[in-house]
C-alpha cells in the first residue's frame, strides 16, 4: 500500500480535511514497451519548468525480471552530473525474519 503524503486542514467553516501533498505537478515517464521498464522519466513544476530527470542508462534480465542497472538522476536547476545508480547484485524473494520489524529493531 502507497501512503501519500498529505497536509491536515481547517477550512472556514471550521471542518477539517485533508490534502495530499505531491512534490511534482507534472511527471512525464517513457516505457519500454517489450519490457515493461521505465527508461526516463521528466518531473515538473506547477509553472511547467523541467525540475528533475531520471534515465536508465542500462538493464539487464536477472532472476526472471528486467531490472535498471545504471540510471543517472539529475537537478535540472543544479549544474552537474547528477547522482549515478550502479547496481551489482540484487537478491529476490528473500525471507526476512520477523524479529526485523518489531518495535525494537525498529527503533534502532
Amino acid at each position: 500500500m502507497v501512503q501519500w503524503p498529505s497536509e491536515d486542514r481547517t477550512g472556514a467553516d471550521g471542518r477539517r480535511s485533508r490534502r495530499v501533498v505531491f512534490n511534482y505537478y507534472t511527471r512525464k515517464v517513457w516505457v519500454d514497451k517489450e519490457r515493461f521498464v521505465p527508461m526516463r522519466e521528466n518531473r515538473y513544476a506547477k509553472s511547467g519548468r523541467l525540475l528533475k530527470t531520471t534515465e536508465v542508462k542500462a538493464v539487464s534480465f536477472r532472476q526472471g525480471r528486467w531490472v535498471a542497472d545504471h540510471v543517472v538522476f539529475k537537478d535540472a536547476l543544479k549544474s552537474g552530473s547528477g547522482t549515478e545508480f550502479a547496481l551489482d547484485s540484487i537478491s529476490f524473494n528473500v525471507a526476512i525474519p520477523d524479529y526485523v520489524f518489531s518495535k525494537a529493531s525498529l527503533r534502532k
